[in-house]
């Protein structure tokens, strides 16, 4: 018998594999459900070969469960959830507390042993390490109550109790936020589990949701996860968010996420194994481009940089027909832009990042950030919707402010490479923006004398920000993917061949979204390097653990999806001409 394209591996027959074997029939996915004892499991899965498989639960220990599936890789297969294999103890809720807790940014619940409960505060949650639906979880008033628990105090995990009106439950599908539930535990009880009488409801506040859904993607990439149910709790009088646990066989049907949100769970689960299994039949551009744009609605942070990149390299009909109904991502909500503008100059906030070569500099131009804000805007309100409103961005920054700016930020060499991006992408908006107020032709030979002497000392300027020092000037110069370059090309050119050369020499200190961007730059000015095969090929490989998008490997949050996007769409427009015919 031909081995199936998905293999749904569970103890039992669920509603969960009833919904899952539904969608999978409508999108003509041939479908096994590997159940039974240890023994028959394993012959079944023994059996299978370049297929998905999706791991809900099974009678394997974790020595048999790796050694299984370690061999169905060897015969390609791919697993959902790798973790399972990569990380046997990822449904310890022992293990997940410390992980978090290794994460800058990302606070945990204080968990320790018994040996340790004295030093927690009353009340304390007491759970069992693996567990779900909120069984085997305890309010405990005072130690001594431990010894009121089932079995050893010992089998279980102690807990700082987080006072809260309702914990929140995110299901994540290879790293897209499917939304965000709100649970609320009934009158008396300490468990907002739906499953111990919670109530669910879905959470409407922007901020709120959009905070649940970072935090989320955050986690799902710690621990490796494709598909999971990550549970956040926030502290009812300080509003700090806390992880709870991530739930490696997420429950949905019924009255569960599904019932409260409304969004159909299974289809999107086959969506990614129907996108996993044509991974390899089509170009890597076409999957990450399907991937993003079918979830995109999943994530609105990332919609604006998608469609604006993907209607300025393409001029597509339907990223245009998008960019409409984000309108307000450029002139904001206030009724006149001035008012906008003005909002971002004031509430423009000092860089949190520690100190480096650049916060003097940076210093020495207040409101730098702010005022690159405004004048990106400026011109995609041009490029995008044919709007200038080019006196309102004048009148916000001060053309004195402006001529400033333009005059000091090309002073230094110095500090130009120190600010890189920083300094490089207001002086070519001022000199797209405003050549007819003032004069403001940028010289591009003053940038490529600063960037020799970088990469001389590229130890001091960094190759991340040297290739983002060249790109961003061709960029620069095409105002924004919106204009060929007629004038210095040569000088453009010697720009890409210093970049180049950093990466050569210094590629592993090189991200690959400056490497990719890179690429991009040399579309513009139509011209190629003898990097771009190498590029492109580690970037389709570097597609771990989700399979649908470009990660990278050599950051911590490489996978995650709202630290991804610029990435992905600058792979997409390295695999694809440029549009240059306005």
């Amino acid at each position: 018998m031909n081995s199936p394209q998905l293999a749904i591996v569970a103890k039992y027959q669920t509603v969960h594999i009833e919904l899952l074997l539904k969608a999978a029939s409508a999108q003509n996915i041939s479908t096994v459900v590997v159940t039974g004892s240890a023994a028959e499991v394993t012959a079944q899965i023994n059996a299978l070969h370049n297929c998905i498989i999706l791991w809900r639960s099974g009678r394997l220990t974790p020595a048999k469960r790796a050694e299984v599936l370690t061999a169905a890789e060897a015969r390609g297969c791919a697993l959902i959830n790798q973790a399972l294999l990569r990380t046997p103890l990822v449904r310890s809720k022992r293990y997940q507390q410390l992980r978090v807790n290794e994460e800058l940014g990302l606070d945990g619940i204080v968990t320790v042993e018994f040996a340790a409960l004295a030093s927690l505060v009353f009340p304390v949650i007491a759970k069992l390490p693996v567990s779900s639906r909120g069984a085997g979880v305890y309010l405990l008033k005072s130690a001594e109550e431990a010894d009121e628990l089932p079995g050893s105090v010992n089998d279980y995990v102690y807990q700082s109790f987080i006072p809260n009106n309702g914990d929140y439950r995110i299901f994540m599908v290879a790293g897209v936020p499917l939304g965000v539930m709100k649970r609320v535990a009934k009158a008396g009880e300490h468990r907002n589990n739906l499953a111990q009488g919670g109530t669910g409801e879905v959470v409407i506040d922007a901020h709120e949701h959009a905070m649940a859904c970072k935090l989320a993607a955050r986690v799902a990439t710690i621990f490796g996860l494709q598909i999971c149910g990550v549970d956040l709790i926030r502290h009812v009088e300080t509003g700090e968010w806390y992880f709870m646990e991530v739930n490696t066989v997420p429950q949905w049907a019924n009255n569960g996420f599904q019932g409260v949100t409304g969004i159909d769970v299974a289809a999107k689960i086959i969506d990614y194994v129907a996108t996993l299994l044509h991974v390899a039949k089509v170009p890597m551009a076409q999957s990450v481009t399907h991937w993003y744009e079918a979830n995109i609605e999943y994530l609105p942070s990332v919609a604006f940089h998608w469609w604006s990149r993907k209607y300025l390299w393409t001029l597509d009909a339907d990223a245009k027909q998008h960019l409409e109904q984000l309108r307000s991502a450029v002139f904001g909500k206030a009724k006149n832009i001035e008012d906008h503008f003005q909002a971002i100059i004031n509430h423009s906030a000092t860089s949190k990042k520690s100190p480096s070569l650049r916060t003097p500099v940076l210093a020495k131009y207040p409101k730098l950030i702010a005022i690159q804000s405004i004048l990106a805007k400026t011109l995609f309100a041009s490029t995008i919707y044919e709007t200038d409103v080019r006196a309102a961005a004048l009148a916000v920054i001060g053309q004195e402010r402006l001529q400033t700016l333009w005059r000091d930020l090309q002073v230094d060499e110095h500090e130009l490479l120190l600010l890189s991006t920083s300094a490089i992408n207001p002086l070519y908006f001022i000199a797209n923006l405003f050549g007819e107020v003032f004069p403001c032709e940028l010289d591009p030979a003053v940038l490529v004398k600063a960037l020799e002497r970088g990469v001389v000392d590229v130890d001091t300027y960094k190759p991340r920000a040297l290739v983002y020092f060249a790109t961003h000037a061709i960029i620069g110069a095409s105002k924004f993917y919106s204009s060929p370059i007629t004038k210095h090309r040569a000088a453009y050119e010697h720009l890409l061949a210093l970049a180049e050369q950093v990466i050569e020499q210094h590629g592993d200190a090189v991200p690959l979204d400056a490497q990719l961007e890179f690429l991009v730059a040399h579309r513009i000015l139509g011209t190629s390097s003898i990097l771009a095969e190498a590029i492109l090929a580690a970037a389709a490989a570097s597609t771990s653990p989700h399979g649908v998008f470009i990660a990278d490997s050599r950051k911590a949050q490489g996978a995650n999806i709202f630290k991804a996007e610029h990435r992905n769409i600058l792979f997409v427009m390295a695999s694809t001409p440029w549009n240059c015919i306005r």
